[in-house]
């Protein structure tokens, strides 16, 4: 159980707010949802910050009582951090040029 706090459930979650991204904005260009590009956007990227910092917690919620240093858990908010300032950005400007293709034709 251990292993699955310390490490799967926080990595999982540095993911989430990309992905996310994808399908909506997907679904927004297919005319399903209407919410705005940037709203959608603006989501991820607060969602990707946040969702980084949680994964931090559950990383040291996770951990033995023994282990006194936390260091490894601050990876998490580091990879979650850069994970969303380089994912979310170029997955917006990817999605406004395939919106903006596709209200050209």
């Amino acid at each position: 159980m251990g292993i699955l706090f310390v490490l799967i459930i926080p990595f999982v979650l540095l993911f989430v707010a990309p992905f996310l991204q994808i399908i909506l904005s997907a679904l927004r260009l297919k005319r399903r949802i209407i919410l705005p590009l940037l709203l959608i956007d603006l989501t991820a990227f607060v969602l990707g910050l946040l969702l980084s910092i949680c994964a931090m917690f559950i990383s040291m919620w996770g951990l033995s009582p023994n282990i006194k240093c936390l260091t490894g858990c601050t990876a998490f908010l580091v990879l979650g951090f850069l994970t969303t300032i380089i994912a979310v950005p170029g997955i917006s400007i990817y999605t406004f040029f395939l919106f903006r293709a596709k209200r050209h034709n």
